[in-house]
């Protein structure tokens, strides 16, 4: 078997595939360059995504200082 035929066989799998097509080409061309194949064995499935935590928005001045004044109020009604 040929690569040709290898190529257009049902039984290769993707990234022999890929590899194959690279190897042709450099046969052609006399320089063999071979992509970064993907870290899938399969195509992959979209994963549903989770929103992130959101972060804890911080106070501005004005805000501590309103809640300083009503921790003071607190304090002076009390006594």
């Amino acid at each position: 078997m040929t690569l040709e035929e290898y190529k257009n066989s049902d039984d290769i799998k993707w990234k022999e595939r890929i590899i194959v097509t690279c190897i042709l080409r450099s046969m052609h061309s006399g320089v063999l360059t071979i992509p970064p194949l993907p870290k899938y064995t399969t195509t992959p499935k979209t994963t549903r995504r989770t929103r992130k935590p959101q972060k804890k928005k911080k106070k501005d001045k004005k805000e501590k200082q309103a809640a300083k004044w009503k921790k003071v109020k607190k304090i002076k009604k009390e006594e």
